[in-house]
This record gives C-alpha cells, sequence and structure tokens, in this order.
C-alpha cells in the first residue's frame, strides 16, 4: 500500500490543473517554436545507453531482451528494434508483455489472434525465431510501468540473468530505467534501456514529463 502525504497531494493537484491548462493552451501545437519545445523535452527524457553486442558471448542465453507494452503501433516500432538486437546477437530470448484478448482478423488464419500470436508473428516476420520469443505474465496493477519494471525485474533475479536489456521508445527511457532500477537495486543483473525510435508530438512528450515526476516524487520514492 502506498501512503501519500497531504502536502504531495497537494502538489499533484498543482501539476494536475497546470497539466489541463498547458494542454489546453497546446491543444493545436502551432504556435512559434513548438517543435524545439518539444525536442528540448524529449532529449531530457531519453536515456541513451548504447548495448555492448554480444553481451557477453560465452553467456548469451543469460542475458534477455524485454519489449515494453504498448498499442500496436508502438509495438511495432518496438518489435523491429528487439529483433535488430537479437539478430546482431545482443541475446538469444526475447520476452513480451502477454496481454489477453484478441488483434484483428487475420486471413490466413481465418480467424482474430490473440494478442499474444500478433505479437510473436510480428517478431518472427522480423527474422526471430518462433522458439525465442517468450510472452510473460504479469499481475495487472494500476501503474503499467512500474508493475512492469516489477515483476520483470523478479522475474530476471529469479533466473539469475546477467543482462536485462530493455526496449522501449525513446520517450519512454528515463521513467523505465529509474522504474528498473529500483527493483533491481541490490541484484546482480545488468540493466540496459534500450530506445526505439518512435514519433511522438509535444503533448505526448508533455504528458510522459508529468509521468516521470509523478514517479519521482511519489512511486519511487
Amino acid at each position: 500500500m502506498i501512503t501519500v502525504s497531504t502536502t504531495t497531494k497537494k502538489f499533484l493537484y498543482i501539476i494536475a490543473i497546470a497539466l489541463f491548462f498547458l494542454y489546453s493552451f497546446l491543444k493545436f501545437e502551432s504556435f512559434p517554436g513548438h517543435e524545439e519545445l518539444k525536442d528540448m523535452i524529449l532529449m531530457y527524457l531519453t536515456r541513451t545507453q548504447a548495448v555492448p553486442v554480444p553481451l557477453d558471448a560465452s553467456s548469451g542465453s543469460d542475458n534477455v531482451i524485454y519489449v515494453m507494452g504498448g498499442y500496436q503501433g508502438s509495438l511495432i516500432v518496438r518489435f523491429q528494434t528487439a529483433s535488430e538486437l537479437y539478430k546482431r546477437g545482443a541475446t538469444k530470448k526475447i520476452q513480451i508483455l502477454s496481454r489477453p484478448g484478441i488483434t484483428e482478423y487475420n486471413p490466413p488464419s481465418m480467424r482474430n489472434l490473440t494478442n499474444d500470436e500478433w505479437a510473436i508473428l510480428k517478431l518472427t516476420e522480423r527474422g526471430v525465431e518462433k522458439k525465442d520469443v517468450e510472452p510473460i505474465s504479469i499481475k495487472k496493477e494500476f501503474f503499467g510501468t512500474l508493475s512492469e519494471a516489477k515483476w520483470i525485474s523478479k522475474v530476471a533475479v529469479e533466473r539469475r540473468y546477467k543482462g536485462l536489456v530493455v526496449v522501449t521508445s525513446s520517450y519512454h527511457a528515463k521513467r523505465v530505467y529509474e522504474s528498473f532500477s529500483r527493483f533491481l537495486e541490490g541484484h546482480n543483473v545488468n540493466l540496459y534501456v534500450y530506445t526505439a525510435q518512435e514519433r511522438i508530438g509535444l503533448r505526448g512528450v508533455l504528458d510522459e514529463f508529468f509521468k516521470l515526476m509523478i514517479y519521482r516524487a511519489v512511486l519511487l520514492n
């Protein structure tokens, strides 16, 4: 159970109000300098970290790529990045977030694919062996990034992975790194965050910036 102090609640209320008015002002993202502002915030949100490939040629099976969950558009970009790392020899295993539900109709299968089937199909289309893709089920909690960091870190520690390569979108990188670092602290797992270059607008990076502030002020404190 997370306990939030009165001071923190007031801080979050102020942030929420400020965010509402800011979004209203930036509705059309057409004011002079909005692209420069977006790039500045995006630079802050991106934690660039090169992944040594291979991480350890003698123990590739001890390393794993985990692709953060998200919408189909985001996942396509992240799967491309993950598959490139896989083909370069970074790891021999790619883990994805197992999600309930189905996707659109798939003509070759003559049915709707499940979300997991769709994800595996997109990875195999990009050169990943089906046997090397593992859907991971986690306990569903309110804060998605935090819950993924918590449970995937637990899996990495229990399986004694030497390296965990987390693939996410560039604007999401810093929040992902700080969340996973929180749960891997004190464990012998090397964390790498590798970014996929997903297109995003100013409102999107502002939304991510405020999420990062809330994580730091409350959830990761």
